[in-house]
């Protein structure tokens, strides 16, 4: 895919305030993905080298227990960012990320 345009971030909460050059920056070290349904974005105990923002489609956060169930957490929708794991000071992602349809999302390096 060729550069991603900053466009694709300005209107949403998390970026809001950011100058457009910022803005430039920080879309100029994205990279952008396709998630097919039912493909994690992130599994539990990966390492955590990237975080996420979903701009389309739902995504289904889910934990491993001990005892081998998988409890859903949460659910992501669009405009929200997912495995922060590394600014919450874990090396490791603590749950997993499925798409629940087919996902577009942003990834970028946790060590920008």
């Amino acid at each position: 895919m060729g550069s991603l345009d900053r466009s694709l971030i300005a209107g949403l909460p998390v970026f809001g305030g950011i100058a457009p050059t910022d803005l430039d920056r920080i879309i100029g070290q994205a990279r952008s993905l396709r998630i097919a349904k039912d493909q994690p974005v992130f599994e539990q105990e990966q390492q955590a080298d990237s975080f996420f923002l979903l701009l389309d489609g739902h995504v289904r956060v889910v934990k491993s227990t001990p005892d081998g169930h998988e409890v859903t957490v949460r659910y992501i929708s669009p405009g929200e960012l997912m495995g922060i794991a590394h600014a919450l000071g874990l090396t490791t992602y603590p749950a997993t990320a499925i798409a629940a349809v087919d996902c577009i999302v942003l990834g970028w390096p946790s060590r920008l």
